[in-house]
């Protein structure tokens, strides 16, 4: 430190010295003037009182004159003020001009007395701090004679070097040189002698100096090392210099220094050949692309008026030997001799080996013990420099503070900034920011185009900062680019979907599947994506472009937004042993990743593992965006090579960003925005302002509800009943409205588990939306249950199901009512009436008179006149299944049939007749109780459409849908129960979310009045 370096020192001693003045004579005086008033206040008191005593007249006021007790007065003071203090020193001269002064009475003018006394005590101190400003002249200007460019005097500590060594290194870029010799002179200004140490420098990082050091064995070789390292890192701001310990000879007292150190202030620590000969060939590689970015690193530093890239010194030790030139490698001895441009030095103890360039080594020797005793400088004393290095160590929490008071300024004004900006089209560009760069340039980026950065993947195990991270990548995304050009798919696979599940309302948020792991949904968010992909890709064409930019450049009317598919757990998409269904999860994805960039869909993926985990063959390289936090070195080489390389060194909650195209790394700390992520969606919200965003949002959570009366509130109905089981399980959801027709097994079978009545909550729908269809159209229909089994551990059921009465509902719940209501019935088939009849039947599995098949009296077909002819007969044996028997050839026209034979011709011919029935059973095994079992013909002669709900039956085996869906897979949940909607003619089916059943007030509210 020089000329201009030095001035703030200067400036800092003076002001010490001033200080001191003053400080001195308070500390000195301000002692005994308590003591010497508190004794005079007593003497001067027991006078007081007694000459009062004497001289108090009979009724008047007291008035005391101790004019002529001013001599016993003083004396005793003095007397009593030398036996308190000792051999303690006071100053006379005070003594002397308040006796003089003749201060008033401080009992009786004790105002007037104070303010004597301060006017004697103000000026004497400012007598005393003029003298000490002008000794403080007198000794500048000598040490100006002498010519000392920094001069230290024997006041001078560790605390006041510190200060004034970090106030000078917080504005260097490099350490220029640092005092190393001190050479002691005596000034003598105003006849006072004073030893003044002036320091010798010693070059560093100035062109033609050499770079680095070199330490000769001995006692002292580590003192001298870490007194070179201590003066580097006081010189540089605060994490700018790291020092790293190649400690081959295992130093005791080396490792002692290093553990004293910050772990701010360390890098590395090497120990063996093996780990120095990987060390040297990492360092090799960050030489090689830092000096090509930046040139030298001291130049470019200076350049830019500010320490972009930090420095690095490495301490070594135990190199020495006559095997070390064999041993170590030509790499280091490049390193060594060239390493210093990109700000890699070196202090070695030892010996410079003969492969390094002898040149670019400064020896240092350690200092005599006389002359460290001799000189008072912190720097050469053990109290001292444990003085420092605590300072230098408790810098890094202070500056650490500072750093990130500074930067939440920064980001705040951003912020603001961000929340009022206007939003962007993110088709045009995709640029984000994430968080700082960990070497200080700039901040990393997170973007997303048709070439270069069309796909990541984010790994990081539990802790590491990965959700961190996908919160800030899509909060920064929303606030900055329009919904309209930017739209999310997002899964979130954690159990509850703990992470996503807050971006339910975000307006960017074309799907959300919160949940676990429905396969279902999984795969329906999938097909959605697809689908658009394939009306994208057609779109493309039909306009000859090849690129969403090209085709919304010509169509800024109705231009394509950016999509993003982002799974979070993304090893729950890519899992073994769901056959089909895996097959096309893996088929849609790896469409995506070949084909999406130049739609403009992209993908991130994200988890903690890949362990058990069967990606895509194809997927690994169609990743250009790795993000590596802390992770298994196994999953990370699934994308880049040698994952421990790139990966070193870094700290908590950090990643690595691989560039794959340009096969760059780059380390970044992601921002942190748990804080302000409601202010950021109040600003996303705001920004959008309510504007249509062409879609709407499909959420999914696990425990999905859809009201009936809301969507049958849509509905407009039109010549054919329309029946409602529930919404479809779709990005682009709808109702599961379907319309029966008056043709051949027009009717609904629900199959699967009536545990808590979820077979009967879906008939139930089913009825009410048929009666609206009645009250809207005034069709005059009949409606029909058939109730079979108990509900009394359903009460509440029940009611509903006897309340529904009141709406014209006909309930048969014992065998007598059943057979009767089923023989009339039967006969409803022969009628020419257009209304249409709805049948019910409910738990066939409690069916007793069709398990029992028994006989039901049926009228036969009418015949005017005469007895039936074979003809007749044979023909009425066909519409009976030929189980007609006539009571009388000839005579009455009564016959009987099976209740089993009853209902399967109500459910083949029925609808042709307006009569439609919608059948439970919980079992298809039990269908009909038919011996030897059910095949699917059976059920597709009868039923057109099946309702199935969740079961471990094995079902889709007999009806060919395995491959879409496993019924024991649905969820069977009173809030989130679903059912799988199939066409046995076409064999076309889809899941739905059932609708919930509304209470009997909010039916009573909703239904047309009469």
């Amino acid at each position: 430190m020089t000329g201009k370096e030095t001035s703030g020192i200067k400036e800092r001693l003076e002001q010490f010295g001033r200080d001191a003045v003053h400080a001195d004579w308070l500390k000195e005086n301000g002692i005994w003037l308590n003591k010497f008033f508190r004794i005079w206040m007593e003497v001067y008191r027991e006078c007081y009182y007694l000459r009062a005593l004497e001289s108090r007249p009979k009724g008047g006021a007291v008035k005391v004159d101790l004019t002529d007790a001013d001599a016993f007065i003083r004396c005793e003071t003095l007397d009593r003020l030398e036996k308190c203090l000792g051999n303690e020193a006071f100053d006379a001269g005070v003594v002397e001009e308040l006796w003089n002064k003749r201060l008033p009475c401080p009992v009786e003018q004790t105002e007037a007395f104070k303010k004597a006394v301060c006017e004697v005590l103000e000026r004497r101190q400012a007598e005393a701090q003029a003298a000490g400003r002008k000794r403080q002249e007198l000794l500048q200007a000598e040490l100006d004679r002498v010519g000392s460019g920094m001069a230290y005097y024997k006041p001078m500590d560790a605390d006041l070097l510190f200060d004034a060594w970090r106030n000078e290194a917080a504005g260097n870029v490099v350490c220029a040189c640092f005092p190393w010799e001190y050479d002691s002179t005596t000034v003598a200004p105003d006849g006072v002698t004073t030893e003044v140490f002036t320091p010798r420098f010693v070059d560093w990082q100035k062109k033609g100096a050499p770079p680095h050091f070199v330490i000769s064995k001995g006692k002292d070789d580590v003192a001298v090392a870490r007194r070179i390292i201590l003066s580097m890192l006081l010189s540089l701001p605060v994490g700018k210099l790291k020092v790293t310990f190649i400690d081959l000879g295992f130093s005791g007292k080396l490792t002692a220094f290093r553990d004293s150190l910050d772990k701010a202030f360390t890098k590395s620590l090497v120990l063996t050949a093996e780990a120095l000969s990987e060390w040297t060939r990492e360092r090799t590689r960050w030489f090689c692309d830092t000096f090509a970015a930046c040139g030298d690193v001291a130049d470019f530093n200076r350049a830019q008026g500010r320490i972009v890239h930090g420095y690095e010194v490495c301490v070594v030790n135990g190199l020495g030997g006559d095997m070390a030139d064999v041993t170590y490698s030509a790499a280091l001895a490049r390193l060594v001799n060239e390493g210093y441009k990109a700000g890699i030095y070196f202090v070695v103890i030892g010996d410079v080996l003969r492969k390094w360039d002898a040149c670019l080594f400064r020896p240092m020797k350690a200092v005599a013990v006389a002359a460290r005793k001799q000189c008072p400088i912190p720097l050469w004393c053990e109290a001292g420099y444990a003085r420092l290095m605590d300072r230098m160590n408790g810098s890094v929490s202070e500056q650490a503070q500072q750093d990130i008071e500074a930067k939440n300024r920064k980001l705040e004004a951003q912020r603001q900034a961000a929340f009022e900006a206007p939003f962007l089209d993110a088709t045009q560009d995709f640029d984000i920011e994430i968080g700082e760069m960990l070497d200080g340039v700039g901040r990393g980026r997170f973007k997303l185009d048709e070439e270069t950065h069309t796909h990541s993947f984010v790994l990081g195990k539990t802790g590491s900062g990965k959700s961190v991270f996908l919160h800030t990548l899509l909060h920064q995304a929303m606030l900055k680019y329009s919904p309209q050009s930017l739209q999310f798919y997002l899964m979130d696979f954690k159990i509850g979907g703990v992470e996503l599940n807050r971006y339910r309302n975000y307006p960017h948020v074309r799907a959300l599947m919160a949940d676990q792991g429905d396969l279902k949904v999984m795969l329906e968010i999938l097909r959605d994506l697809e689908k658009l992909m394939t009306e994208r890709g057609r779109a493309l064409r039909e306009a000859g472009c090849t690129k969403l930019k090209d085709y919304n450049a010509r169509h800024s009317d109705s231009p394509m937004p950016r999509l993003v598919l982002l799974v979070d757990e993304c090893q729950e998409l890519f899992k073994e042993g769901r056959s089909g269904m895996q097959d096309e999860i893996d088929h849609i994805v790896t469409k995506i990743a070949k084909q999406g960039r130049n739609q403009g869909v992209h993908i991130i993926f994200a988890t903690q593992t890949l362990c058990g985990c069967v990606m895509p063959r194809d997927l690994p390289s169609q990743i250009t965006d790795p993000y590596l936090l802390l992770c298994e070195m196994a999953d990370a080489q699934r994308f880049i090579k040698n994952p421990e390389r790139v990966m070193e060194a870094m700290v908590p909650h950090s990643l690595v960003h691989v560039n794959v195209y340009e096969q760059k790394a780059e380390k970044i700390l992601p921002d942190c925005l748990e804080a302000v992520m409601d202010d950021y969606q109040r600003a996303i919200v705001e920004k959008n302002g309510g504007a249509d965003t062409g879609f709407d949002s499909f959420y999914f959570s696990g425990t999905q509800q859809y009201s009936l009366i809301d969507d049958l509130r849509k509905c407009s109905y039109r010549r054919r009943p329309e029946l409602a089981l529930g919404r479809s399980l779709q990005v682009r959801s709808e109702n599961g409205n379907f319309r029966l027709l008056s043709e051949m097994s027009q009717n609904v079978l629900v199959l699967g588990d009536n545990r808590k009545c979820q077979g009967l909550r879906v008939m139930l729908v089913a009825l009410l939306a048929l009666m609206h269809y009645d009250r809207k159209k005034n069709t005059g229909a009949r409606f029909i249950l058939f109730l079979n089994g108990d509900l009394s551990d359903f009460p509440e059921m029940e009611d509903y199901i006897y309340d529904l009465e009141e709406w014209g509902l006909e309930i048969y719940d014992n065998q007598r009512q059943r057979e009767t209501a089923l023989a009339k019935l039967y006969g409803e088939m022969q009628r020419e009436d257009e209304c249409p009849i709805f049948v019910f039947v409910t738990n066939q599995d409690y069916y007793s008179e069709l398990r029992m098949n028994v006989n039901l009296d049926v009228e036969a077909p009418k015949k005017e006149a005469g007895m039936a002819s074979g003809r007749e007969l044979y023909e009425a044996n066909m519409f009976y299944n030929g189980n007609v028997e006539f009571a009388k050839a000839g005579a009455g026209r009564k016959a009987t049939v099976s209740v089993a034979d009853a209902w399967r011709e109500l459910l083949r011919n029925g609808p042709v007749c307006n009569i439609f029935t919608v059948w439970q059973v919980q079992r298809l095994a039990n269908f009909m109780f038919k011996p030897g079992g059910v095949f699917a013909s059976d059920v597709g002669e009868m039923f057109l459409y099946m309702a199935c709900l969740p079961t471990k039956e094995g079902v889709e085996n007999k009806f060919d849908f395995e491959r879409e869906v496993k019924l024991s897979d649905l969820h069977g949940e009173d809030d989130n129960l679903q059912l799988y909607f199939y066409r046995v003619a076409d064999h076309e089916g889809r899941v739905l979310s059932a609708y919930t059943l509304p209470t009997k007030e909010e039916w009573e509210d909703f239904m047309p009045k009469k």
